[in-house]
C-alpha cells in the first residue's frame, strides 16, 4: 500500500518506474493517459507539453491544464466539422474526450474540487466521446449514450 494524500491505495503502488512525475498518483494517471497514444486518444507531444506546466503539488493545476487543452482541441474539432472534415473532427473529438477524462481522473478522489465540477468535467468527456463516435461509420453497432457503452446489434 502507498499513502496518497493521506489515503492508502494499491493502484499507485503498482508503478515500477517513473516517466515524468515523482508523485505516484499523478504519475500513474500520466502513464494511463500515455496508453491512449496508440489509438489516437492523445498526442504524445501534447501530453508532455501539458506535464511541463503542471506543479505536482497541485491537483487543481492538473485539472485546469487538461481541461484547457480539451477546450482547445474541441474548438479544433468544431472547426474541422464546419469545414466538412468529418474524420479529422472525429479524431479531435476523441482527443478532447481523453483530455476531459484526464481532468476528471487527474485528481485523487479525496481532492476533487467539488461534485459539481467533477460532474461537469465527466459530462463534457462523455459528450465529446459520443460526438467522435458519430463521425465514424460503424455499421452493426448501436451506442448507448447513457452508459457510454456499445452493444453489437442483433
Amino acid at each position: 500500500m502507498v499513502q496518497v494524500d493521506g489515503q492508502e491505495t494499491k493502484v499507485a503502488a503498482r508503478l515500477t518506474h517513473k516517466v515524468f512525475f515523482e508523485r505516484d498518483d499523478i504519475e500513474f494517471t500520466f502513464q494511463w493517459l500515455l496508453s491512449f497514444v496508440h489509438c489516437g486518444g492523445v498526442s504524445q507531444g501534447e501530453v508532455f507539453k501539458l506535464a511541463r506546466n503542471i506543479d505536482p503539488s497541485s491537483l487543481t493545476i492538473w485539472k485546469t491544464e487538461f481541461e484547457k487543452e480539451a477546450v482547445k482541441i474541441e474548438a479544433t474539432a468544431e472547426l474541422c466539422l464546419k469545414k466538412g472534415h468529418l474524420i479529422s473532427a472525429g479524431e479531435a473529438f476523441i482527443r478532447a474526450h481523453s483530455y476531459y477524462r484526464a481532468a476528471f481522473y487527474g485528481a485523487f478522489p479525496a481532492n476533487r474540487i467539488s461534485h459539481g465540477t467533477t460532474a461537469k468535467v465527466w459530462n463534457a468527456s462523455a459528450r465529446r466521446l459520443m460526438r467522435s463516435l458519430s463521425r465514424f461509420p460503424m455499421s452493426g453497432s448501436r451506442w448507448n449514450t447513457r452508459g457510454i457503452s456499445s452493444r453489437a446489434a442483433s
